[in-house]
């Protein structure tokens, strides 16, 4: 397995295309093998996917990933196609899903479903393989059941676990991982940990997450790139993805 960096913990360090660059040879210093592209605001400024791409090439690293608008990826699917092919990425996912499944539950996201396969052909043909993001929302139980068991039924559908957030769900992390075997390319790998009465994000090995039993079982499940995410940070945001690194790159090792 590979050890990747999720800019969206450094969200505030990638604005600006100078910006972006002195992160990505921060984070290729530090020994990651790729980002992914999330949150990055530079692209709204003066970052070119094209720029983006050849960086990422320059520093041997891989764009593992990005997250992306579901408008975009719906409405948008060629220009999106052209902007992955420019990073030289084959994973993507969305953040999030939209209001009208989260407030339905299962039978909403059933129907968004058919409309997100149609998008992830659209992009297979193109060599793009378009994933689910979870967090802790989709195991809430509604009457008829939880969206969480709906998405993992769609077997067709890869899944960018989120370790933290199954976690948070109350669900059991490697029970997850061992639904969906073979549908985990790329995840996110984030700590939880205790603060007095609260419990908060944490870097990989800092926390109280499994990882002795999580990282076996993502080996298993065929997963290829773990990504380092902190929604929030406890220090210095480059500080805590060197320290989830050095842990992970001894634990897999």
């Amino acid at each position: 397995m590979k050890i990747g960096a999720q800019l969206y913990t450094v969200r505030e360090f990638t604005k600006t295309r100078e910006d972006f660059l002195r992160t990505l040879d921060r984070v290729a210093a530090m020994g990651f093998a790729g980002v992914q592209c999330s949150a990055v605001g530079a692209f709204d400024a003066d970052l070119t996917a094209e720029d983006a791409g050849r960086a990422m090439a320059e520093r041997g690293l891989a764009c593992a990933a990005t997250h992306r608008p579901w408008e975009k990826l719906r409405n948008e699917t060629q220009a999106e196609i052209e902007f992955h092919q420019a990073l030289g990425c084959t994973y993507t996912a969305i953040g999030s899903p939209p209001e009208s499944a989260r407030t339905v539950g299962p039978t909403g996201y059933a129907a968004f479903l058919d409309d997100y396969r149609q998008v992830h052909d659209k992009l297979a043909t193109a060599g793009i393989n378009l994933g689910y993001h979870n967090h802790a929302l989709e195991f809430e139980r509604f009457a008829d059941g939880r969206p969480w068991d709906t998405l993992v039924a769609a077997s067709w559908l890869p899944m960018e676990l989120d370790t933290y957030w199954v976690h948070a769900a109350g669900a059991t992390v490697v029970t997850e991982i061992d639904r969906l075997h073979g549908r985990l390319p790329v995840v996110h790998v984030k700590d939880m940990a205790a603060f007095g009465w609260k419990v908060s994000y944490a870097p990989v090995g800092e926390g109280n997450l499994d990882w002795a039993s999580i990282l076996p079982a993502f080996q298993a499940a065929g997963t290829e790139w773990l990504l380092v995410e902190l929604d929030e940070c406890p220090r210095v945001p480059f500080d805590c993805l060197w320290s989830s690194f050095k842990f992970l790159s001894t634990a897999i090792s």
